[in-house]
């Protein structure tokens, strides 16, 4: 038995690219050949609208996602309807933006003791070799 699991709308939608696509290059090309008139500047807008409406509210959505999740900033998004709204992030959001907050402090924290940790090893290393050569020298000058 076929299980499509979405593919015929995917099909659909790669179809319905494929042909704004083609319209767009055509209606740009009688546009560059023949001048500005109706005909293809009405085939470029009607090809433009469905890639356009289609991108508009995911990549603004997508935006306002990743401001959120990375810097903490509530920015305006442009809606499914064409207006800017405020971002309001779901709960889901907000535990993904403080689980990535508790993250980064925690590596900070890792950090600063790590080195803080490498900084006394190197002191004592220092400190230890200049003490061999302090012994070494005074053995030297007592043979």
């Amino acid at each position: 038995m076929f299980d499509s699991i979405g593919w015929l709308e995917v099909l659909g939608e790669a179809v319905l690219l494929v042909g704004a696509f083609v319209l767009v290059y055509e209606g740009c090309r009688r546009l560059a050949r023949n001048g500005v008139s109706r005909g293809p500047a009405l085939m470029v807008a009607a090809a433009l609208i469905l890639p356009v409406w289609e991108a508009r509210t995911a990549q603004s959505t997508e935006a306002a996602t990743i401001n959120y999740l990375f810097q903490g900033r509530l920015v305006e998004y442009i809606d499914a309807h064409g207006n800017r709204a405020l971002f309001n992030p779901t709960q889901e959001l907000l535990r993904n933006r403080e689980q990535f907050v508790r993250d980064e402090k925690g590596a900070e924290d890792s950090g600063r003791a790590a080195f803080e940790r490498g900084v006394r090893l190197f002191a004592n290393a220092a400190l230890f070799m200049l003490a061999g050569l302090v012994v070494g020298w005074r053995q030297r000058g007592r043979a």
